[in-house]
């Protein structure tokens, strides 16, 4: 299976190479390109505004535009990038009357986040590892550098078209708007599962001068640097394998991370729904409703948030309804199972080692 993620990496590195060939030629044909790739990454993943901010940013900062041109071409790349998105949006809200499901207020703050980046930076580069304040220092440079070089690039527009700018214009705006986002909208703690789309530009960021830089200035001493480009090269790669052989150690034990390891696909409460006819007689929920999904190919709806009022509502007027409860599927977000066995009567229940399925009736 391959997950959003990897999809929205190939349409990133797609990006640069056409954002690169649109800058060297700002014509229709590149542009709309352009556009495209971005239209078809944004639907794979909502991240993928990133790429629409970089691309209107390349378009209106490109010196060989006068200001009819780039009003033109932004309406033609606005309107290309967001074709799919749209239609994406307006779907989601005829079918659950939601743009983009709940969104609820981040926990963490801006500083928080940052240091969760600083974290991911850590894993990624072995020099840092077990150095969290070098790693956030390290965060705070690459953004302000990448920030100081895009300024630069416009100013100099003799080197606007290079790749350069295009990979720090990614860099920074994607990690600017993950930050941003994970300050505003709650989800997961910043991973490198969720960084990933912008490693190998920040790679290409930090690195892409050193070519030009050993030609020009340090010529002579090329085949010395041979040793230490190597010595840094494998050490990278070392670091990676580290991290590789401790992922595939659990995997061997326990199978592939999330519903495919063996504690779900093994379950005795997805035997049991198995077994069973869903939907039942009455409405079915689950606090892991994907869980359910997943492993038995059976729809449940997701538990209230129990911060949304609404939805809270709308399961209080239920008469009788199931509830699949896996153990391991705890969410804070969610109503909790107390609150239910407090607010609701129980009339069946089928427990297991891992979770149970109740039927709950009207009020106690």
């Amino acid at each position: 299976m391959l997950w959003s993620e990897t999809v929205f990496i190939c349409w990133g590195l797609l990006f640069l190479l056409l954002a690169h060939n649109y800058l060297r030629a700002p014509n229709t044909r590149s542009l709309l390109w352009m556009g495209i790739c971005c239209s078809l990454a944004m639907i794979t993943r909502y991240a993928g505004i990133s790429l629409i901010v970089t691309g209107g940013w390349l378009i209106l900062m490109h010196g060989d535009l006068n200001a009819k041109q780039k009003i033109k071409q932004l309406l033609l790349f606005g309107v290309t990038a967001a074709v799919l998105p749209a239609l994406n949006l307006a779907r989601n809200l005829y079918v659950h009357n939601s743009l983009t499901g709940v969104r609820q207020k981040a926990l963490r703050s801006f500083w928080q986040n940052m240091e969760g980046m600083a974290a991911v930076f850590s894993e990624w580069f072995p020099f840092l590892a077990g150095h969290e304040p070098a790693a956030l220092l390290l965060v705070i440079v690459l953004l302000s550098g990448a920030l100081c070089f895009l300024i630069f690039r416009v100013l100099q527009q003799q080197y606007y078209s290079g790749m350069g700018t295009v990979v720090a214009g990614f860099s920074f705006v994607y990690f600017s708007f993950m930050l941003l986002i994970a300050s505003i909208s709650r989800f997961e703690e910043l991973s490198s599962r969720l960084l990933s789309p912008a490693y190998i530009p920040l790679l290409l960021m930090s690195t892409h001068w050193l070519v030009p830089f050993i030609q020009n200035r340090l010529a002579k001493w090329r085949p010395w640097l041979v040793i230490p480009a190597l010595a840094l090269y494998a050490a990278i790669i070392h670091h990676q394998y580290k991290l590789n052989a401790e992922a595939w150690e659990g995997v061997k034990d326990a199978g592939m991370p999330g519903y495919t390891e063996d504690s779900w696909t093994q379950s005795p409460t997805v035997a049991y729904l198995k077994t069973q006819n869903l939907p039942f007689a009455y409405p079915v929920y689950a606090n892991a409703n994907d869980a359910v999904y997943f492993l038995t190919g059976q729809y449940a709806k997701p538990l209230p948030h129990k911060e949304i009022p609404s939805e809270v509502e709308q399961l209080q007027q239920k008469q009788n309804f199931y509830l699949v409860w896996f153990n391991d599927g705890v969410n804070n977000d969610l109503l909790s199972l107390d609150y239910l066995l407090q607010q609701r009567k129980v009339l069946e229940i089928h427990e297991f080692e891992d979770g149970a399925v109740y039927l709950f009736g009207a009020e106690q």
